[in-house]
């Protein structure tokens, strides 16, 4: 049997460790009743380990030493059971019935030198399958030009508009990536986007679907264009947009189900569809979408790839932009003809994809002089010297706490006290539950990590725990069920359909007739309350991880990182965590520990930059 076979003991060992999943292991078992190969066992136990890094297949390195579970005694130990040669593994498993090359269901796919649980397979060509499609739609130049000039004016300065060269292209793709910083215009380039369309397209009733991997960044997104909404409405303008919503929701997800309910045979009806944060959007998710998109569609998508990468496995908007390598001689002419501005091209453009990608360059939060621009800038150019310079001047915007201990957990601590009590102070007289949220979500600490003294989990409770003792949250307040009480902020971990909340979002207990219940704002700007026996799984949200704070922005943050290093801190966890500050950015964190985190990148690996 199988549990006598020194390589399962291993595997188990390595379960009971936490290395690996229960999935893992189990689908190693299952593999080998199969197949009775332990090589089929083991590399499938490492296709689905590697699902857990966020990678959506496993390498095998010919050439190169690798260790196995990240582990070099555990990968010794483990290569000793197999019998065949490494350099001829891929060989004896493009041999078993179990493996396939893709062109039929199988338990694995071998493709080069990635090997894929089928599933991540199909969905990374179903992605490109949708994104390398003939992309070119058919446009009426001559108006777009003069559109442009109006929506456009030419300004005083050699500088390339970037918004206006992206509006056009959107225009005249079926598939266009927005990308750039926090401030560089995203969203209102695409109210400009939505105005062209609705004047170019006069004769025809255009529906336009927005919507983004959260909640909080739904909510964003109609906040920007609620202008935009009541100009069109002005002008009896023939399109109509819908709320933003989120991704899970407008692909009809249930609570009930993991598969959703829109999907090739129940097409999304919509004729522009916009997507903002796209850089959380994972594989699994993007094939659910490309599935249910109508042929005749416009799909614009908002992201900053130099951001954290999807939760789940999956680095979609990395990927593509890895390919964005200028625009082809040919789209490069078209979008100088049409915008007059004065473009670079890249005669040697290998793929598809690079004349739907395009940057904005130009910061309208960050200023030329703004430490927190800056030090952004510096972090998405690895500039260690660049970054320390922006650290130690003395600014209003940014203040680094450089301490090796625990000095660092207690000033972070210190600082939010300071600011939760004046919350509580000013939610006694505050009257709408809107006001609440928003009081809360003016500040935040973004945590790199759950666990230890630097953890959300440590940091909540010590948070949570002085008020108490100062009696900031009086515990004879009338308000108060159990852990509950008036004021208690709380972020959730699980999506939940039955009351359209997300992942991430975040809410505020509220007594409503006498009874606490916790009080959402929803996608569609709207006051929803969940009454406390009906949550769905959440935490205290003083403070929260960087990666839940994808999609939101604060007007002061507190970026707490660990004393000791850990794979999770990379590049795009501190460029992430600075730029959730509008105003203020305090972080705490010692000089070593960011020049890791700096140096550091996410490379996931994935199939889908070979097929672009």
């Amino acid at each position: 049997m199988h549990y006598e076979l020194k390589l399962f003991k291993t595997l188990l060992e390595l379960q009971q460790q936490n290395i690996i999943r229960p999935i893992d292991y189990h689908l190693a078992v299952l593999s080998y009743k199969l197949s009775k190969s332990e090589l089929l066992s083991l590399v499938t136990c490492l296709v689905s380990n590697a699902l857990d890094r966020g990678d959506c297949c496993w390498r095998w390195q010919a050439t190169t030493s690798q260790i196995l579970f990240k582990d070099e005694a555990v990968s010794s130990q483990i290569l000793s059971y197999i019998n065949e040669e490494k350099s001829q593994w891929l060989t004896s498993l493009q041999n078993n019935e179990l493996v396939g090359d893709g062109s039929k269901t199988s338990m694995l796919v071998i493709n080069k030198q990635n090997v894929f649980l089928y599933r991540y397979w199909n969905y990374e060509q179903q992605i490109s399958n949708w994104l390398l499609q003939n992309n070119s739609l058919t446009t009426d130049t001559n108006t777009l030009t003069t559109l442009l000039d109006d929506l456009f004016p030419k300004q005083n300065n050699s500088l390339i508009d970037w918004q206006k060269v992206a509006a056009t292209n959107a225009c005249l793709n079926k598939f266009t990536l927005i990308t750039g910083g926090p401030g560089t215009g995203k969203t209102t380039t695409v109210a400009k986007i939505i105005l062209l369309l609705s004047q170019m397209n006069n004769d025809k009733k255009l529906t336009v679907v927005l919507a983004a991997p959260t909640g909080k960044a739904a909510t964003r997104m109609d906040e920007t264009i609620v202008n935009l909404k009541q100009q069109l409405e002005n002008n009896n303008s023939n399109i109509n947009i819908y709320p933003a919503t989120t991704i899970h929701k407008l692909l009809k997800f249930t609570n009930k189900t993991s598969i959703p309910g829109k999907n090739s045979n129940n097409q999304l009806v919509a004729d522009i569809i916009i997507i903002d944060e796209a850089s959380m959007i994972d594989v699994e998710l993007m094939a659910y979408l490309v599935d249910a998109l109508p042929k005749k569609i416009r799909l614009i998508f908002l992201g900053d790839h130099y951001q954290l990468p999807s939760v789940a496995p999956g680095n979609l908007i990395a990927d593509i932009c890895s390919k964005a390598d200028g625009f082809s001689t040919e789209q490069q002419q078209l979008l100088e003809t049409v915008t007059g501005e004065n473009l670079p091209a890249n005669s040697t453009a290998q793929s598809a994809l690079a004349d739907s990608v395009i940057e904005l360059q130009h910061s309208y939060r960050f200023q030329d002089n703004s430490s927190i621009g800056k030090l952004a800038k510096s972090i998405k150019q690895t500039n260690y010297k660049t970054m320390l310079r922006c650290l130690s001047e003395v600014d209003s915007q940014l203040c680094w706490y450089n301490f090796t201990s625990l000095e660092l957990q207690h000033q972070a601590i210190n600082l939010a006290l300071t600011i939760y009590v004046n919350y509580f102070k000013k939610i006694t007289t505050t009257s709408t539950p809107h006001d609440i949220l928003n009081e809360f979500n003016k500040f935040r600490i973004l945590c790199a990590i759950k666990d230890s003294h630097y953890g959300t989990r440590q940091i909540n409770k010590e948070i949570e725990s002085i008020l108490i003792k100062r009696n900031i949250i009086p515990m004879y307040n009338k308000y108060k069920f159990g852990k509950y009480y008036f004021g208690r902020p709380i972020i959730l971990n699980r999506n939940d359909y039955h009351f359209g909340l997300s992942n991430g979002d975040t809410g505020v207990i509220l007594p409503v007739a006498n009874k606490l219940q916790a009080a959402f704002i929803n996608s569609e700007n709207n006051i929803v309350y969940v009454p406390i026996s009906q949550l769905t799984e959440h935490e205290p949200a003083y403070a929260i991880t960087v990666h839940k704070s994808q999609g939101s922005e604060f007007n002061e943050v507190a970026l707490l990182l660990p004393q000791n290093f850990n794979s999770v801190l990379t590049n795009g966890l501190l460029y992430t965590g600075v730029t959730r500050s509008k105003n203020k950015l305090n972080l705490f964190a010692n000089e070593d520990i960011l020049s890791q985190a700096l140096s550091n990148h996410s490379n996931r690996i994935s199939g889908l930059v070979n097929l672009f």
